[in-house]
């Protein structure tokens, strides 16, 4: 009975040196590398320059690291891959074994661009999607609200506008706080469609100076005859609210002159409207076979539909006076004979 226990412990003892080898063996048959007790580890690679290295020596699109998510370790996670052909290094999402189709994130070795969401970046940092649609493109978090709060940038390829929303408790402000619109270059601020090289929706505050090209301040009235540029328009008297082309002498109803470009625009477009200047410098129809118009002259409505005139003092007991309510402005250049356009400087009294 002594005997038998003495050899069953010889046999274990044997079989558990004989695991020991076969599980040293087995571990060395599976390592490819060498992990050295100190200095840099090498996979894929002999010769590590790093104290992680990994590196392969196969060309093309290869795979140099998979990270598995937690409790996934094979199916979920992220793949980086290398291309000696391009020199682009991409970062996929890996999901149920299958690869985005496009990077999370790209770096190009040659120009050092960094991609998100492209594998080919155009610049220093290059952020794109492949989603047709509203998409979004870019989020900032505010300090300490990472998530809920901040800024969010959307792109959409089927109007071309690029739109910056304010996020607030989770929620997208209805109107951009900006927008861009690729095809036409405007900008908007409260809009995401701007009808101008800067359309702002809503109220406006400017601490400094506003440079105008154009030297006229002009607002939309209705008229009645759709009066074209440079003609001088008068109140109408058949309708409020309204102009009408000039046509008499030393009009007292005249309210300014249709503007092409003002330099300041007020009011609301339509089509039933003009942009009637009443103040600055713009081009008037004048006629001078009234008489000649030198530079100075004040000028008033003429006989000549939606042309001005030279105005003709009247004498008051000696003392040469032009007729209160009538003027228009000042001639600005000269015009000896004929009908044509000169600059004037509105001033209506």
């Amino acid at each position: 009975m002594i005997k038998r226990c003495v050899w069953q412990r010889r046999w274990l003892c044997i079989l558990s040196i004989l695991g020991l080898v076969l599980f040293v063996q087995a571990t060395r048959g599976w390592a490819q590398n060498t992990f050295p007790a100190i200095g840099n580890v090498g996979i894929g690679t002999a010769t590590p320059g790093a104290p992680l290295h990994v590196g392969v020596g196969s060309l093309g699109n290869q795979k140099l690291l998979q990270i598995g998510e937690p409790g996934f370790t094979g199916d979920y996670g992220l793949v980086l891959r290398g291309n000696p052909s391009d020199g682009v290094f991409k970062l996929h999402g890996l999901n149920d074994e299958t690869e985005t189709s496009t990077p999370i994130m790209s770096w190009t070795r040659y120009n050092g661009h960094v991609g998100i969401g492209t594998a080919a970046p155009g610049a220093p940092l290059h952020v794109g999607v492949d989603t047709i649609g509203n998409a979004k493109l870019l989020q900032i978090g505010e300090p300490g609200f990472s998530g809920n709060y901040g800024l969010v940038l959307r792109g959409n390829p089927i109007d071309g506008v690029f739109k910056l929303y304010g996020l607030n408790a989770a929620t997208e402000t209805s109107a951009p706080i900006m927008s861009w619109t690729r095809y036409n270059g405007r900008v908007g601020i409260g809009t995401a469609s701007p009808q101008a090289p800067l359309h702002v929706a809503g109220d406006a505050q400017i601490d400094g100076n506003i440079a105008a090209k154009y030297q006229d301040v002009a607002e939309w009235v209705r008229t009645a005859d759709h009066a074209s540029r440079a003609t001088v328009v008068v109140i109408d008297g058949a309708a409020p609210n309204q102009v009408v082309t000039a046509s008499q002498p030393y009009d007292t109803r005249v309210a300014g002159v249709v503007s092409e470009r003002p330099g300041v625009l007020l009011g609301e477009a339509g089509e039933d409207k003009a942009k009637v200047a009443h103040s600055g410098r713009v081009k008037v129809k004048v006629d001078a076979r009234y008489g000649a118009v030198a530079i100075g002259d004040l000028l008033v409505t003429s006989p000549t539909a939606g042309h001005a005139m030279r105005s003709a003092p009247v004498d008051l007991g000696g003392m040469q006076v032009h007729r209160p309510g009538t003027l228009l402005g000042k001639a600005l250049e000269p015009l000896p004979e004929g009908q044509g356009e000169i600059l004037v400087l509105l001033m209506l009294q």
